[in-house]
């Protein structure tokens, strides 16, 4: 790969040359400088392929989160190895039964890539996480939103969105949380 940098005139030349050649000889590659961002700025904003990934919930069921535009979606990331999932499940079920059930969905996702269903149902019941959960044992979703830890808990908007993202848990968090979800609803 080869790169090109722009001609830089010396000092001498620099006094005698008009600015707005400059400009002018330099404009082709600003623009095409700056509709390169644009371009992918908006394509990281509204590439949304993770909303089409297909999951099994613990009965079976095949979901995707597209199913769920409309409603701001509540995504917390979880497997039966963390330790502090064990305590972020309670807490997450808490802003579920604060919330409205017509604007928000809560949903878990299980990373566990070898473990029986019977386990992770019963992680699930051991530990407080009673909305429903869907199995990524091949962290495609988890991939796609670039999960790099947990417990996560990801809010998306509407339109399916990032808003915000949470690494851990406490219950010192869940006020912030919910202030926070009270003006998502209110835009």
């Amino acid at each position: 790969m080869e790169f090109y940098f722009p001609y830089i005139p010396t000092s001498e030349e620099a006094s005698n040359m008009n600015i707005s050649s400059n400009i002018q000889k330099f404009s082709p590659y600003l623009l095409s400088g700056f509709l390169f961002l644009f371009i992918s700025y908006c394509s990281d904003n509204t590439q949304n392929n993770y909303m089409n990934i297909k999951l099994k919930d613990t009965n079976g069921v095949e979901q995707s989160l597209s199913t769920f535009k409309g409603k701001i979606i509540i995504l917390d990331f979880w497997a039966t190895w963390c330790e502090p999932c064990k305590k972020a499940g309670p807490l997450v079920e808490y802003l579920k039964d604060r919330s409205n059930p017509e604007k928000f969905i809560f949903l878990g996702i299980n990373t566990d890539t070898n473990k029986p269903l019977s386990e992770i149902i019963q992680f699930a019941k051991d530990y407080g996480i009673h909305y429903p959960t869907l199995l990524d044992p091949e962290l495609k979703l988890t991939g796609e939103l670039n999960v790099e830890g947990q417990p996560a808990l990801l809010f998306l908007d509407q339109s399916g969105k990032v808003l915000y993202r949470k690494y851990g848990l406490a219950s010192l968090d869940i006020p912030g949380i919910l202030n926070e979800m009270n003006k998502w609803t209110q835009n």
